[in-house]
């Protein structure tokens, strides 16, 4: 009886874990265990480091209404306690507009070195493996703000093996299935987006999103490269409600303000890691599959370019050698004898160099010039450009961001608008006129339907403004700047009143010099199709008949 009373007894000191809590030991064994691998982007300035100096570098400040208030200019992280939301740190190596704070950790890399925050949590029979990273700067596509934390857990079972994973990603979160992790035996790998950190199940993940983030592995980062620090809870620095990076630019939602801290992240969820993994969305095994296409498409596009030009190259190369071609062997190059066959391979010609010039520069802009103590623009300021590489970008006309890119098109069009002016030059070769002029014809119609497709998303504008929540600084202003550009979406110019600003802009827009370029191109191209029917002579002979046993002749041209 005694003996079953001690067991009772022991069972109601375990903890909810089905294993028990663990010793401070084997949490740290734990934590190595199953250590994340970083990978990083070439392009990343950034990697995770601990706190302590950073913290060091900041003021403490306050927000009291519209004005910023000093509390605390030598402030420690053993100082950071129960401090409000409305305290914040303001780092005095720089802010968002300029990167002296990147230029401070680029410079000393090597003494601040590798570190990440480890945190051990247990639910129910579970236990949860927290790792959080810190960077000095978040330098993102879409936001871009002082401080930034950031975290990956896995979660474990009772017998310590590992069921899922939750990668934090801006403002959400994705949970994957352990199957589903890329791995090196129980080190799960993590990509991590340049400039904005957010953490991504694969190397090519990212480019689909709003943030339009990348990623890469250039660079890796394993427990052998950086200190894992155990988080035990009691740190008081955890307990900071404020922002670690200046709250001055506005909001977070966008990215002007530094983020809390680990236990306030996303209003608590993060901490709660149990929680936020049943909340977060799942890792779409289809849309990898679709990343992994459009990160290859291009690499993939051109091989089968090169493929189908040799292909073509080699079948002139042996007609030339059976004797099947004459000079000249390119059609476009037929300045001879016939008039007006000649202004047509001119006109053909010019829209090709102009053609390969427009698909390369912007298609649409939109800008604007303000003074105010909201917004103050250097001149105009492009707040929406559509191009063939970035796709659509825009500015949400919040102080500090500048251009973003909002979205990208995942092919890019202006290699696809160069691949029919490609085959229109070798399209040309030992053809009739007939043939000839219904390739300009169709070379002439595609290039003016990137135009039409923009002018259709110019006159939708509207829809853009599901991507930004309510609460953004700016939408309001971008709302009544969109409506004007789609009541005259060619072109215009004319004085907006911002009604969030309370300011008067002067807005103007239309097409870009790349849109008005497809343009000249395409109606250069339709009058050389025009032309080339017009054109009765053939510029060779006509086609070798081998059922009749016939051979090529020359035709006589007719001035």
């Amino acid at each position: 009886m005694a003996m079953l009373l001690v067991m009772s007894f022991s069972v109601l000191l375990v903890p909810s874990g089905g294993q028990g809590a663990l010793t401070p030991l084997e949490e740290a064994a734990l934590a190595e265990r199953f250590s994340p691998r970083y990978y990083f982007h070439g392009d990343e300035e950034l990697y995770p480091v601990d706190i302590e100096t950073y913290v060091t570098f900041c003021d403490l400040n306050m927000t009291t209404g519209t004005t910023h208030v000093l509390v605390d200019e030598s402030v420690t992280s053993s100082e950071l306690t129960y401090y409000s939301t409305a305290h914040y740190l303001d780092n005095r190596l720089g802010n968002n507009s300029n990167d002296g704070i990147v230029d401070y950790y680029q410079e000393n890399l090597g003494t601040l070195g590798y570190s990440i925050y480890c945190r051990v949590q247990y639910s129910g029979a579970n236990t949860i493996l927290q790792y959080w990273t810190f960077y000095y700067f978040n330098d993102g596509n879409l936001n871009r703000h002082e401080g930034d934390w950031e975290m990956t857990q896995v979660i474990l079972d009772a017998s310590l093996e590992p069921v899922t994973t939750t990668f934090s990603q801006h403002e959400s979160g994705v949970t994957a299935q352990w199957a589903d992790v890329e791995r090196d035996d129980d080190h799960y790998k993590v990509y991590v987006a340049r400039g904005s950190h957010a953490n991504y199940y694969r190397s090519y993940s990212g480019a689909l999103g709003l943030a339009n983030d990348e990623c890469g592995d250039d660079k890796k980062l394993t427990s052998y490269d950086y200190s894992i620090i155990m988080l035990s809870g009691s740190e008081s620095w955890l307990t900071f409600m404020g922002r670690w990076g200046s709250n001055e630019g506005g909001d977070s939602v966008v990215g002007q303000a530094g983020p809390q801290g680990p236990v306030y992240r996303q209003d608590g969820v993060m901490w709660n890691g149990e929680y936020w993994s049943e909340n977060a969305s799942e890792l779409n095994i289809n849309l990898l599959t679709l990343e992994l296409f459009f990160s290859l498409f291009v690499w993939m596009y051109i091989g089968i370019l090169v493929l189908l030009v040799l292909f073509v190259v080699w079948r002139i190369y042996r007609r030339r050698k059976l004797g099947e071609l004459i000079m000249p062997y390119l059609g476009l190059l037929d300045f001879k004898v016939n008039k007006v066959r000649a202004a047509s391979n001119s006109l053909a010609l010019i829209a090709l160099v102009i053609g390969v010039i427009a698909v390369f520069l912007p298609y649409y802009a939109v800008s604007l010039s303000i003074d105010s103590p909201y917004l103050t623009t250097e001149g105009f300021q492009d707040v929406l450009v559509i191009d063939g590489m970035n796709g659509l970008m825009v500015n949400t006309l919040d102080p500090e961001v500048g251009l973003v890119q909002l979205t990208a098109l995942p092919i890019p069009l202006s290699i696809l608008l160069i691949t029919p002016l490609i085959f229109l030059l070798l399209g040309t070769i030992d053809v009739s006129d007939a043939k000839i002029a219904r390739k300009y014809l169709s070379r002439g119609i595609l290039m003016l339907l990137p135009v039409i497709v923009i002018l259709s998303i110019i006159v939708s504008l509207s829809g853009l403004y599901v991507y930004f929540p309510a609460e953004v600084t700016g939408v309001e202003d971008a709302k009544v700047v969109f409506d004007t550009v789609e009541a005259s979406p060619f072109s215009g110019s004319e004085d907006v009143y911002l009604p969030e600003s309370g300011e008067t802009a002067q807005v103007k827009w239309g097409l870009g010099i790349g849109g008005y370029l497809m343009i000249v191109t395409s109606v250069l191209l339709l009058i050389a199709a025009a032309l080339r029917f017009k054109s009765k002579e053939q510029a060779y002979p006509f086609e070798k008949t081998m059922k009749m046993s016939r051979k090529w002749e020359d035709i006589p041209d007719v001035k």
